[in-house]
């Protein structure tokens, strides 16, 4: 089920690393000398059960992820830079050129799924931004953490680790003191499955955190278009990443190709640049000058995200109008929104063989080409009907199969010429 390589040369897009490095590296670093915070203060918090500096822990731990991304974009960078030519030579149905891309490929798409889930995390964070929620954060997931490590090795070993219980007891009165301080509301802790105090879940072992799913739906409501697009909009495409943290064979494949790569790198960059942004936002920072303040400018005075956001939900789409899906000629039948604010779009395809099971379907508006406005096809109709015979009444299932007709034989002309071109 694997996709033919795309024909690329491999070397096309080495000089495209700039941008990703300074988003990945450079940016990291001005940030971690505003925020203040060692690395003897990192491997304290790190190696001792109760943190000091939750907030600064967190967001130096956050920009540590990003940093290690920045590394391996240097690697893939290196990497790529010493196999071109030997690439090049076996050319793009290559067996090892196929698996040398995506063990790349399957490598980014663990650190898109890790920044995403941060992204997401952060943002829910610059709601709330005392250090309280970022103790009893991390520390109800060292909690639950402990529970199941006490499970596993009851379970696997029949071992009773007692130091750990006496940890989880540790943690737990930690947690019960911090739901009792006046800079705490349990109503406002974002990541808990329940909102209940820490007394009353204590005993079900629900000092867990939600899903990622239901963050992701959570968090879609109050994101920035910008934040919106890096998000994905979906739970769809986070699950397409983990099809490269697990065995996929048999299951649904994507394109292999150097420009994936590429595209993945940007990716992985827009990521870190807004949760470095969010960083900013949690600590007040109003840089004057270097590359945070031009990451500031190019990603929240831009208008380009909330233009892509609005071009994606095809505004100018209207029922009865007729789209071009790929090669095939559609009609919208019916426009859908949904409580996030995306369309979808269903349309019945005029052109499809009589024997194909999908006769209709429905579709995302990044998915969709407007090839000819109902309206204004059947203005064009009407008048050309007109020219030929102006006593013909024009009405019912008759005049729609017209218009239809007209909107067939621009689709083919179109199609015809694009052919010619060698545009498909």
């Amino acid at each position: 089920m694997n996709e033919t390589i795309k024909k690329q040369k491999f070397d096309e897009f080495n000089n495209k690393y700039d941008l990703a490095t300074i988003f990945c590296l450079t940016i990291p670093q001005e940030l971690r000398s505003k925020i203040n915070f060692s690395e003897q203060e990192y491997y304290t918090n790190s190696t001792s059960l109760l943190l000091q500096n939750s907030k600064k822990f967190y967001c130096y731990c956050l920009l540590d992820e990003i940093e290690k991304i920045g590394t391996n974009i240097l690697r893939v960078r290196k990497s790529i830079k010493e196999e071109t030519d030997d690439l090049n030579r076996r050319g793009s149905g290559d067996r090892i050129a196929k698996n040398f891309l995506q063990s790349i490929i399957d490598e980014q798409n663990l650190w898109i799924r890790k920044l995403t889930e941060l992204l997401i995390e952060i943002i829910n964070f610059s709601q709330c931004k005392h250090d309280l929620y970022f103790e009893h954060y991390l520390l109800t997931n060292r909690h639950f953490a402990y529970c199941k490590r006490i499970s596993s090795y009851n379970e696997f070993f029949a071992c009773e680790r007692l130091r750990d219980k006496n940890n989880k007891t540790i943690l737990e009165n930690r947690i019960m003191k911090i739901e009792k301080d006046s800079n705490f509301h349990i109503q406002k802790a974002w990541y808990l499955k329940t909102k209940k105090s820490f007394v009353d879940r204590k005993d079900k072992m629900i000092s867990g955190h939600k899903d990622f799913r239901c963050l992701l739906k959570e968090t879609l409501f109050f994101s920035s278009a910008n934040q919106e697009l890096v998000l994905g909009g979906s739970y769809e495409n986070f699950s397409r990443l983990s099809r490269s943290l697990h065995p996929n064979i048999g299951g649904p494949n994507y394109p292999i190709s150097p420009k994936v790569v590429e595209i993945n790198i940007m990716h992985v960059s827009l990521l870190a640049g807004n949760i470095q942004l969010e960083i900013k936002k949690i600590f007040d920072f109003r840089p004057k000058k270097g590359f945070l303040k031009i990451l500031q400018h190019s990603l929240n005075k831009n208008p380009y995200p909330k233009q892509m956001f609005k071009l994606s939900m095809q505004p100018n789409i209207e029922k009865g109008d007729f789209v071009a899906i790929k090669n095939e000629l559609a009609e919208i039948r019916k426009i859908k929104t949904n409580k996030f604010g995306y369309k979808s779009f269903r349309v019945i395809f005029l052109e499809r063989d009589k024997n194909h099971p999908c006769k209709e379907d429905e579709f995302l508006g990044n998915e969709l080409h407007l090839l000819a406005k109902k309206k204004k096809l059947i203005k064009d109709t009407k008048k050309v009907i007109n020219n030929h015979n102006p006593d013909l009444k024009l009405h019912g299932n008759s005049f729609t199969k017209s218009y239809r007709k007209w909107a067939i034989i621009l689709w083919r002309y179109m199609k015809n010429q694009r052919i010619n071109n060698k545009g498909f």
